[in-house]
């Protein structure tokens, strides 16, 4: 295989320098990772390992560091690095996100909408790889399938090839996966915590709207054309205007505050009446 010669990768040995070179090399084989590797490179995103993040991997947008953990297989890597140059690709591509600026019903969809994606991404890279005999990476996501990878799987399969609607149907069963949409609400809660910590205000917080339709047509595309042309009216519906109890519980000072509520009021009727947020049954 040609080498990709990614030039930002950030390594402390020549065994990682492989490592990384590999694994890029590997994901470029696939129409859809040639890209996200080509815009990564464009965009400045240098990419490293490391043993001492929880997650599989991660993408700072203000830094531009794509970090991969060390701790997961060289199979895994993957996927998860497809899904991470996937988020690089969408900043890039002018995707805003921020835990103090969006309000939080537009944090979250922004959220859910550019991981079911990035999901959805990895999905193709594997896809395309194993059609050109290189299965692992497939393989590797049907020993433990999520529920919108089993649709994806099942789709594809079937249709033998991936197509806009299969990949629109396995997005939108994504929002199924309770949860991980828990996990993510978790993870806007640690992000609003940070940013109070690094000085952020409350004044004058949560109150930038996002138009769910301009920002799909942003991100969400396959060969250029954008998957999810119906994303204000699926962004509409009840169950993707909720959080969970424990994000309630555990963010609700912060809008108090940046709201100054009356003490007594009502906090379901506080999130309902100026965020549209429902609080989502246990599952």
């Amino acid at each position: 295989m040609k080498d990709t010669s990614y030039k930002h990768l950030v390594y402390e040995n020549p065994e990682e320098l492989a490592l990384l070179s590999n694994i890029l090399t590997q994901i470029s084989q696939s129409e859809e990772g040639k890209k996200l590797v080509e815009d990564a490179e464009k965009h400045g995103t240098k990419i490293c390992l490391s043993n001492n993040i929880r997650a599989d991997g991660n993408f700072n947008d203000k830094t531009k560091i794509l970090t991969l953990s060390s701790n997961i297989s060289d199979i895994e890597k993957i996927a998860t690095l497809s899904h991470e140059l996937r988020h690089s690709q969408q900043f890039m591509k002018g995707i805003e996100l921020d835990p103090l600026i969006d309000t939080p019903a537009s944090f979250i969809k922004k959220q859910t909408l550019i991981e079911a994606d990035a999901y959805m991404t990895s999905f193709i890279v594997a896809w395309q790889l194993k059609e050109k005999n290189m299965p692992e990476a497939w393989e590797e996501l049907s020993k433990d399938p999520s529920i919108s990878f089993k649709k994806f799987k099942e789709l594809t399969e079937a249709e033998g090839k991936v197509t806009p609607n299969i990949v629109l149907k396995s997005f939108r069963e994504w929002f199924n996966d309770y949860p991980k949409r828990d996990a993510y609400e978790a993870n806007y809660v640690s992000m609003i915590r940070q940013e109070i910590k690094k000085g952020g205000e409350l004044k004058g917080a949560f109150t930038r709207d996002a138009d769910m339709k301009k920002e799909a047509s942003k991100i969400c595309t396959l060969g250029g054309e954008c998957y999810l042309n119906n994303a204000d009216k699926l962004y509409n519906r009840t169950m993707l205007n909720t959080i969970c109890f424990s994000t309630k519980e555990s963010a609700y000072n912060y809008f108090f505050k940046a709201n100054k509520w009356d003490l007594l009021s009502d906090a379901k009727e506080n999130l309902f009446n100026t965020y549209g947020l429902r609080i989502r049954p246990t599952r």
